[in-house]
């Protein structure tokens, strides 16, 4: 263990004309690289439009549409906060499938 801690790391040197320490680096070769999982690749492009409809139904499933709701319907703003809530859960469980099936490591030439 002792071994690897001290592989890469600076070597401390002196220079031959003053004397004074010079760092140095070992440069090793190239390990394997992997690719991100297809869920992480542009992950801010698919998550504000997520985050940003998850919000929208959780205030539709919070009554935030009652007051422009016509009062002639009673059962139509519980249908409709139902039918957000419905989506919401929808679109949690889709997200979780992305990341089982776009699981997939790639490993890097």
């Amino acid at each position: 263990a002792e071994e690897w801690l001290g592989q890469g790391r600076e070597e401390e040197k002196t220079r031959e004309r003053d004397g004074l320490p010079v760092g140095m680096t070992v440069i090793e070769d190239a390990s394997r690289f992997y690719a991100a999982e297809g869920y992480h690749q542009k992950y801010w492009e698919k998550w504000r439009v997520r985050l940003g409809s998850a919000v929208a139904l959780l205030a539709v499933a919070s009554g935030a549409l009652g007051p422009i709701l016509p009062d002639n319907d009673p059962d139509l703003a519980q249908r409709v906060e139902t039918l957000a809530n419905g989506v919401f859960v929808a679109g949690g469980i889709l997200a979780l499938l992305e990341r089982q099936l776009d699981a997939k490591v790639v490993e890097m030439q």
